[in-house]
């Protein structure tokens, strides 16, 4: 009975260093989502910011003649 008692004490002691460590894992995933999508966000404003018309015109007709290449030899 003593054994099982140490037992659980060690498991509870366990379980509250896991949720109080600040290095715990637990419920990171979402926020590391949430912190890629917001810093994905930020370079492609800042991207789209820095970035001239003189040089978005010639990507722009790029992607003009990818769609069109697509549409007349694809399915689309």
């Amino acid at each position: 009975m003593r054994r099982l008692i140490e037992r659980a004490a060690q498991r509870a002691s366990l379980l509250a260093v896991d949720l109080l460590h600040p290095a715990s894992t637990r419920g990171c995933k979402g926020q590391d989502l949430v912190e890629y999508a917001l810093l994905a966000g930020f370079v492609a404003v800042a991207v789209a910011a820095i970035i001239p018309y003189q040089v978005t015109g010639p990507i722009s007709g790029i992607f003009n003649k990818l769609e069109y290449y697509m549409k007349t030899w694809g399915n689309g």
